[in-house]
């Protein structure tokens, strides 16, 4: 499984001091980590989820316990607080128990649950995001560098096997660190990049530009114009603008950054910078009349297509219908009228609606192809989980972080297949509108 590499804050930890920031993201869109630990689950990370970014799917299996473990390898600071918090979309649930619950907490380091301290509490909403707080009881002396998230703890007979949970923003009161930490960020036009200092020392002095070179896609230095220094904030100023699909790389060898605590920035080299910049999505083709980039045509695999059927939702959208004629496979293949360039476009969407699959099967996995010429040859590809169903989903395909055996594709395919062993012939898959980044011909 790929993750997509959000840690861009510098740790070179040898020992704990007692820098300090409160309300750290461990994980989420502004997290710090990102690659967190499952056991007694399956588990996949999504770019977005019912409004959320950065988000993780988990599945719980047969084991008595089974959650999500975030290893800080640093000392949580619960001095001032001692509330953890994460943002939790529970699915409403297939099989009955009597009570659906989730444990939250901390322990001494991963797998040690000699000192943990932990509590269970009672799902509350189910189908939307709600936030769960609790306040945990450390015990004296013991220097806490986990956070733990269990899904329906103490099942007996396999009682979890298949319960769903979506988890994103998990937060803690704060956490010690010897030398200085950032985050690197874009703001959201393109013309700053954003240096936020997260321990409790304030930045008072000024920084010169030389000391910091950004390289977008690998290869292109961005020219910096100028270095605005704030307390909590270094902001490096672009002489020319970047765009959402612009991969940033920053480095730090020269100088010396200190905070008024005396602790130093460490020199750091090719850092990932989140890029804020929202994309400009458009339509490429909604699968029956509008088709800006592609040809109108489209190619069925395993599968009967119908243009034009009207929206099962209701609405007086008409929209694409996909009725499988395989046990395993359903799809649909379109050609486009110019080719892509992927260091430009590598985040695609489209809206699906399924209707209850037949019984059996649980999850609908989706797979999003990008093929030369509907060969699959080098195809590059990416696949959701879909398990909500009578309901359109607006599904996001992000293939930023995967490598390509090619630059540039010109045809798409998108497959359904059951993610079990269940049988989908006879299903139907109705999609609509087709997006990609705004399109820019040279």
């Amino acid at each position: 499984m790929r993750f997509k590499l959000y840690i861009t804050f510098i740790l070179f930890l040898s020992f704990i001091s007692t820098t300090v920031f409160s309300q750290v993201q461990v994980y989420g869109d502004n997290g710090i980590l990102d690659t967190p630990m499952s056991w007694g689950s399956s588990f996949d990370i999504s770019s977005s989820f019912q409004g959320k970014k950065e988000v993780i799917h988990l599945t719980r299996n047969h084991a008595v316990y089974g959650g999500v473990m975030f290893d800080l390898n640093m000392k949580l600071d619960l001095s001032s607080s001692k509330k953890i918090s994460f943002t939790a979309f529970y699915p409403q649930p297939i099989k009955e128990i009597s009570e659906y619950t989730i444990m939250l907490g901390v322990r001494e380091k991963g797998s040690n649950t000699q000192f943990q301290a932990l509590k269970k509490f009672k799902v509350t909403k189910f189908n939307s995001w709600e936030t769960y707080e609790v306040e945990v009881d450390p015990i004296e002396g013991v220097d806490y560098k986990s956070v733990v998230i269990l899904v329906q703890p103490g099942s007996q007979n396999g009682k979890a096997d298949g319960l769903e949970i979506y988890i994103s923003e998990v937060n803690v009161p704060g956490v010690e660190a010897e030398h200085v930490l950032v985050q690197l960020s874009t703001d959201n036009i393109g013309e700053n990049v954003f240096i936020d200092i997260l321990s409790n020392g304030d930045i008072d002095q000024k920084v010169k530009k030389t000391v910091f070179s950004l390289i977008k896609n690998g290869y292109k230095t961005v020219p910096i114009k100028n270095v605005k220094t704030d307390q909590k904030r270094i902001t490096l100023q672009l002489s020319e603008p970047i765009t959402s699909n612009d991969n940033l790389l920053l480095s730090f060898g020269k100088g010396k950054i200190i905070d008024a605590n005396g602790k130093e920035l460490l020199p750091f080299k090719h850092k990932v910078v989140k890029n804020n910049i929202p994309i400009d999505y458009e339509i490429y083709t909604d699968f029956c009349y509008e088709h800006k980039y592609t040809d109108g045509k489209f190619y069925d695999y395993c599968s009967n297509l119908r243009r034009g059927v009207q929206d099962p939702s209701g609405s007086d959208k008409q929209v694409m219908l996909i009725e499988s004629t395989d046990d395993k496979n359903a799809a649909v293949l379109f050609d486009l009228q110019t080719e892509i360039d992927l260091t430009r476009e590598n985040k695609f969407k489209v809206n699906v609606f399924v209707p209850t699959p037949p019984e059996g099967v649980q999850k609908i996995a989706i797979k999003l192809c990008l093929r030369e010429d509907r060969k699959d040859l080098k195809q590059l590809s990416k696949e959701i989980t879909l398990s909500t169903f009578n309901n359109w989903v607006e599904c996001t395909f992000d293939l930023e972080d995967i490598k390509a055996q090619k630059i540039t594709y010109n045809s798409f395919c998108l497959i359904f297949n059951p993610e079990d062993r269940g049988s989908i012939k006879g299903s139907e898959f109705y999609i609509k509108d087709f997006k990609g980044p705004k399109k820019i011909i040279y």
